[in-house]
Parts: structure tokens; sequence; C-alpha cells
């Protein structure tokens, strides 16, 4: 009766702890999602969060945690999800506050090659994602903002 609960927990607990922790040499955006993420998607993310017991291994959760936002705006792009642009890019722009943050904050400076490559390629995919709108609309608006803040938060690493 408790058997299937507790082993779904135990399932979900070794998926989030056996996630790599090694930092990558070179930085490659291949994150795909079906969709926006739930509440619950980002309460379990927070817990895989809180799991993560090293300063790197943090690192790249949230640099997989930025993918995944990256990847959630892109579908609402490129899927016409119009109504979740906005939010999408909202969220994404305050996950690379905390992410920057959490590097400075706990004096990370091996990640910093890693994180200015990603922000690179994040800029690329952003400015192709924010062309298919037209000039300052409000979606144009809301991922130029996300572009504008890659640019501030390089400065602060």
């Amino acid at each position: 009766m408790f058997l299937k609960p507790i082993a779904a927990l135990l399932i979900f607990f070794f998926v989030l702890l056996s996630s790599p922790s090694s930092v990558l040499a070179e930085y490659d955006f291949n994150t795909t999602v079906q969709g926006k993420s739930s509440v619950w998607g980002r309460v379990g993310e927070k817990a895989g969060l809180f799991l993560k017991f090293s300063k790197n291994s943090k690192a790249v959760y949230w640099r997989k945690l930025l993918d995944i936002r990256l990847a959630e705006l892109k579908y609402s792009v490129e899927d016409d999800k119009i109504d979740f642009v906005e939010e999408t890019a909202s969220r994404y722009s305050t996950y690379l506050g905390h992410y920057t943050n959490y590097l400075a904050k706990k004096n990370l400076t091996g990640e910093k090659d890693i994180t200015l490559s990603m922000f690179a390629k994040h800029q690329g995919i952003l400015s192709s994602l924010r062309d298919k709108f037209e000039y300052d609309s409000a979606w144009w608006l809301s991922i130029q903002h996300d572009i504008n803040t890659i640019d501030i938060l390089k400065a602060k690493l």
C-alpha cells in the first residue's frame, strides 16, 4: 500500500541527486520542454537545489534551471503560446539574477568562463526569438529586457 509512494519518492530523490556535478569545459544549449513548468515542477526544482550540497553542484544545477527557463520561453514563442511569453521571459530574467548572485556570493570564479559562454549562447537564442515579434511590441520588449539583463549581469561576474 505504501510501497509505491515510497518507491516513487526514492526514485525522485535519486534522479535529483544523480545529476552531473562536474564543471563543463564548454557550454551547449540542448534543452527542450513540452510546455510551461507547473508550480509543482518548480517546487521540485527548489527541492533539488536544496539537496545539492557542494557549491559547484549547485552552480551546475542553477545552469540547468536557466536552460529550462530559456527552453520554456523558446517553446512559448515557437509554438505561438503568446500568452506565456511575458511570464516566461520574466521568470528567465529572475533565474538569471539568482544564478549570477549565487556565483558572486559564493565567489565561484571557476564558473566564470562557462557562464560567459552560456550567456553568449543565450543572447543569440533570445535575439532570434525577439526578432519574431514586431519592434517595440510587449513581447519584443520582454525578450529585449532579458538580453539587457544578461549584459548587466555579465559585469557582475
